[in-house]
């Protein structure tokens, strides 16, 4: 199935809830928590070349089409424009308060006997950070509205609000390790993701980073390179209007893990450019109505992914 052209005007998840959720931040990412700390910070190892504190992100991401199960003979496709950018509102003495906005526009196509229509989704976050280190601890609090649909119509299925806290220990310059709780509401339901992880530099040009649900491996072969092993819940949840599938308001549900490598070079400065490729699993397609029951469910099969796009690395 041909995808429709884009406008441009527009290791593992740890418990299985997450690999479903669209998961905005890491209960465990010490790359986040190391974003706004200076050269003298205990969470920046001075000797590695791996530059993983990312500020802002522009990136476009093609998948294939993948065939529906269940006897259906349908297929589904997505691809995405994503932004990501930092505001900041207050550093001082180790302390310090961000906000940012985050972006996402989806054009999901189906094809075949199934019961949907082609959706052009969009997801708004705003998310407010505060983070405190003194000494060898870092402590971050991360609160976030958003709003996930077609935009039809405005409905409060659509919002969700997202909260965590997590606290950070660098053992050594090498060895950091941390612990956090994610928490997502979204149209009546609450979901929990505890973590914990380590971010472990043996060499300077190695980068080893447990943090569920988006571990990695990261090598930097010089400065003005980096290469990325990575895997990434890249779930979505979108309220639909009714005027599309089922003659009234649901909401869709995509489940995916994509397993990748990246391939990262400094354009200029800060800005890094990088393309990826890898494969999506574990996928499923759900539609839920207003009260929760289940209108559609199959799995779906494993599709490879590209992606192309702009970082700030900082």
């Amino acid at each position: 199935m041909p995808k429709r052209p884009i406008s441009f005007a527009l290791l593992l998840c740890a418990t299985a809830p997450a690999i479903a959720a669209d998961i905005e931040v890491d209960p465990t990412d010490l790359a986040a928590l190391r974003r706004s700390e200076g050269s003298g910070s205990a969470f920046i190892d001075p000797d590695s070349k791996v530059n993983s504190r990312t500020a802002f992100e522009l990136r476009y991401t093609y998948g294939l089409d993948s065939d529906i199960d269940g006897g259906f003979g349908g297929e589904i496709g997505v691809q995405d424009i994503y932004f990501s950018a930092p505001i900041p509102i207050y550093h001082r003495d180790g302390f310090r308060i961000f906000s940012g906005v985050k972006y996402k526009y989806s054009q999901v196509d189906f094809s075949g006997p199934v019961p949907f229509a082609d959706l052009d989704a969009h997801r708004v976050t705003l998310p407010v950070n505060v983070l405190h280190e003194k000494g060898s601890w870092l402590w971050w609090a991360h609160a976030a509205p958003s709003y996930a649909g077609d935009f039809d119509d405005f409905d409060a299925d659509g919002v969700a609000v997202s909260g965590m806290i997590s606290a950070a220990y660098s053992v050594n310059q090498h060895l950091k390790l941390a612990a956090g709780l994610y928490y997502q509401y979204r149209h009546g339901d609450d979901l929990f993701v505890p973590g914990v992880g380590i971010i472990w530099t043996p060499i300077p040009e190695l980068e080893i980073r447990l943090t569920p649900p988006r571990p990695q491996i990261a090598y930097a072969p010089s400065e003005d390179w980096l290469i990325t092993l990575f895997a990434d819940p890249a779930g979505e949840m979108w309220h639909v209007s009714g005027d599309r599938a089922f003659g009234s308001a649901y909401n869709l549900k995509l489940r995916d893990i994509q397993f990748g490598l990246s391939v990262e070079r400094r354009i200029a400065g800060p800005v890094w450019g990088f393309v990826s490729g890898g494969i999506g699993l574990f996928r499923n397609v759900e539609a839920l109505d207003g009260g929760e029951n289940v209108l559609f469910e199959e799995d779906a099969d494993p599709a490879p992914f590209f992606q192309i796009g702009i970082r700030g690395r900082f």
